[in-house]
């Protein structure tokens, strides 16, 4: 079978599981009574064992080498949530520790969720160390909001726990360690290209997410070099912190030659370690204390070697290690040489303390059974690393102040500037000056089109009484004057959208863009972030907002404008971040670099001279520029909430429908002049204007969607509205109260009259009861 067959397969694969699996209620299984075996499901063990695989190594093509798949639905007895991982190799190789992304199937809710997820053992074990206070799940969770600050949550995924069934065993830990999640029934997985393209997208990101993730803190450590060593499975931490030092116990005095590295030959990997710890550690070297506890990583410490092995006891001003040990406060304390150590501690002083943590690394342990050997992973990967489990675990308080404290202990150089530390930023010496000039001289050989622009409005296809018209456009126009932007505002269909679109291109024609708010929106989409080149290098590119500010890649400005439809559908605070303080004159330094490594400013004050100059990392708002958006009040009380500090950025325009003594046959006979160029029947007109009065009375309902009712009905036979108002009006009565979705039809039909029905109240109750679930007390509902 070829790979694209392969990749084909996918859909229908997961599909068949997810069908197939048996749920608990087919059994009484559960963590202690498992009711049946793999070898009993011969059909899902060959699904799972020899057909997932393949599939998923097809979908992710030539880079599914760089991925651990391990397909399971357990040993021996079958488990409760069989589970697909794709794991990067030097992140992690088991679902128990580290950040990977997995398919996890639901068998009792017959759903499937694709998230990615972190590893719980990790977090268990920092859970049961002395001195922690949150569970394995709070932990997990805190991890997880704090990776959605800086991962970009792909379109399609939601940054939410997933929702597996509670019943299950490990839901618990899959829901809490969750970082984003799309959810699919078995109706969802017919689509190969959706499934498929949610895999890619999810592993892209994932790839993105680690490279970021470790790429802060960033040490230039000089010629330091960096140890792991072990206190004895931490029973002798405390001595070590209390006195200051650390120390290995065998008796053998001297190793002159260097021996091989470890064989698995005792003698002779003992022998590497203490020649390790008597030539090779020196003043000045980094060391890190910690031990493998059941299979788990548990550091305890880190600390710069203040005294090397031959120079410890003049330090301590004696004249042999013998006499160091035979100092020690401890009555057990059996080792016999030592060096000095200013050390950082993880958690309690005590030989049940430390901190589990996972970090990027060439081997699968941090710590292995030889005491002293090299540090394998970066340093400041392991130190990032296990910060933000120092934080999370609340044994500290803040990523970037326990950072420094090793980095002020280690005495080593943190050379990363996303906290606006250590690197140095280059002079910013924009473009020749035989090229681009400063904002300045741009915006002084264009004028303001708000300024200039002296005609009034036009609006095709949008008809307003001349009163409601004439204040709608002073309000607007008077607020862009005014330096506002404007948010237009009213009930479903009241042509805001288009509204807003006609405002625009009055002003800047076509020189504009309408994008749809989300509420999956984050700042990668409106100011923009990292993404993986074909090279697998990363690169800045802006977001829609942006975007709007920059004509090419020389740094030329641009001056297009920005409609957000549905604003409130987004949350408002974490989408826009920067763009808070940009749009009132501030400059704002981003957390990225652009090409030529400068940091990408967002420049709120083109005055600001010490950012003037025309280059491909300053972002300009010109004093014209614009944002429009529109906002259905109907949703404002279930949607994001807009905060005070960005609502004072914008007037807020309503948008309303005509009133009850406007809405007559001439209003409606020059919507339909307007919509299809020709007048309707006078009936016609005379019945939709009664009924349009009638259903505001129970919700308001704009134009646009009138204009769907005449659509219906005007090339029509009959006067018979029942169909338009099932498939227009009635589905905007969601959200009232069910006394006024029950009442609903009654309402409509008062405009029946003898000789005519224009609405069959029988239908639209049947319709009622089915959409919204509402009672009628006769009892044929009619």
């Amino acid at each position: 079978m070829t790979p694209i067959e392969e990749a084909k397969n996918l859909p229908s694969i997961l599909r068949r599981i997810l069908e197939s699996y048996p749920g608990s209620e087919q059994d009484d299984r559960g963590p202690e009574n498992r009711g049946y075996r793999t070898s009993d499901f011969p059909d899902i063990q060959d699904l799972i064992g020899n057909r997932t695989e393949p599939a998923v190594e097809a979908a992710l093509g030539n880079q599914s080498g760089n991925y651990n798949i391990n397909p399971t639905f357990g040993q021996g007895a079958i488990s409760d949530i069989p589970y697909i991982p794709i794991e990067r190799t030097d992140e992690t190789t088991t679902t128990q520790s580290g950040i990977y992304v997995v398919y996890l199937f639901d068998p009792d809710k017959k759903r499937l969720y694709l998230t990615l997820n972190q590893g719980s053992a990790e977090a268990m074990r920092t859970s049961s160390r002395s001195g922690v206070g949150p569970t394995a799940a709070t932990i997990l969770e805190r991890h997880a909001e704090r990776y959605r600050e800086i991962i970009d949550v792909p379109n399609g995924f939601t940054a939410k726990q997933a929702e597996l069934s509670s019943e299950l065993n490990r839901s618990e830990v899959y829901n809490s360690g969750t970082v984003f999640v799309k959810e699919y029934s078995p109706d969802d997985l017919s689509s190969t290209g959706a499934v498929v393209g949610d895999l890619v997208t999810a592993v892209e990101t994932y790839d993105h997410f680690l490279d970021t993730l470790y790429a802060t803190p960033e040490f230039d450590i000089g010629s330091k070099g960096v140890w792991t060593i072990s206190p004895e499975g931490g029973e002798y931490w405390p001595t070590w912190v209390e006195n200051e030092f650390a120390s290995i116990g065998w008796s053998v005095d001297d190793i002159p030659e260097s021996p091989d590295s470890p064989t698995g030959d005792r003698t002779q990997d003992s022998e590497r370690q203490i020649y390790n710890f008597q030539h090779e550690i020196e003043t000045g070297d980094i060391i890190v204390a910690g031990s493998r506890v059941n299979s788990i990583d548990v550091p305890y410490g880190i600390g710069r070697v203040t005294a090397s092995f031959d120079e410890f006891p003049d330090v301590k001003g004696v004249e042999t290690h013998d006499d160091i040990a035979a100092n020690v406060d401890s009555r057990e304390f059996e080792h016999s040489q030592f060096i000095g150590v200013d050390w950082v501690t993880v958690g309690t002083v005590d030989p049940d303390g430390g901190v589990s943590v996972n970090c990027l690394k060439p081997d699968k342990e941090l710590f292995h059974q030889w005491t002293v050997h090299e540090f394998e992973p970066s340093l400041d990967h392991f130190i990032g690393a296990l910060s933000r489990r120092m934080e999370v675990a609340d044994i500290a308080y803040d990523v970037e102040d326990t950072i420094n404290d090793f980095v002020e202990t280690l005495e080593v150089e943190r050379v990363d500037d996303k906290y606006g530390n250590g690197k140095e930023i280059p002079e910013e010496d924009g473009v020749e000056d035989d090229g681009v000039d400063i904002f300045d001289e741009w915006q002084a050989e264009r004028s303001s089109v708000i300024e200039t622009s002296d005609d009034d409005i036009e609006l095709p296809e949008l008809v307003f009484t001349q009163d409601q018209k004439t204040r709608l456009l002073n309000r607007i126009q008077s607020a862009l004057e005014n330096g506002k932007h404007v948010i237009l505002t009213g009930p479903p269909g009241t042509g805001k959208t288009k509204l807003a679109r006609e405002v625009a291109r009055h002003y800047v024609d076509e020189n504009h863009e309408m994008v749809t708010a989300s509420a999956d929106w984050s700042t990668f989409d409106t100011i923009g972030g990292y993404r993986p080149e074909t090279d697998r290098s990363l690169e800045f590119h802006p977001g829609v907002f942006l975007d709007r500010f920059m004509t090419d890649e020389e740094g030329t400005p641009a001056n297009e404008w920005l409609i957000i439809d549905e604003l409130n559908r987004a949350d408002i605070d974490k989408a826009f971040g920067a763009l808070f303080s940009a749009l009132t004159g501030e400059t704002i330094r981003l957390p990225f670099d652009g090409k030529n490594e400068r940091p990408v400013t967002l420049v709120g004050d083109p005055t600001d001279t010490e950012v003037s100059s025309l280059d491909s990392n300053h972002y300009f708002i010109p004093p014209d520029w614009r944002l429009l958006a529109t906002m259905n009040t109907y949703d404002k009380t279930s949607l994001y909430q807009m905060s005070y500090a960005f609502m004072r950025r914008f007037a807020f325009i309503p948008v309303s429908v005509p009133t009850a003594e406007d809405i007559e046959e001439d209003l409606i006979q020059e919507y339909a002049k307007a919509w299809f160029g020709t007048t309707v029947p006078e009936e016609t007109a005379n019945i939709t204007a009664e009924l349009w009065r009638t259903i505001n009375e129970v919700r308001t309902i704009g134009p646009a969607i009138v204009r769907d009712i005449l659509a219906e009905v005007r090339g029509g036979d009959s006067t018979d509205y029942t169909d338009a108002l099932i498939m227009f009006v009635m589905p905007q009565l969601e959200g009232l109260p069910k006394t006024k979705q029950r009442d609903f039809p009654e309402k409509v039909g008062s405009v029946n009259e003898d000789d005519i029905d224009v609405v069959d109240t029988g239908q639209l109750k049947q319709f009622a009861r089915d959409y919204f679930e509402v009672e009628f007390s006769d009892e044929n509902g009619s």
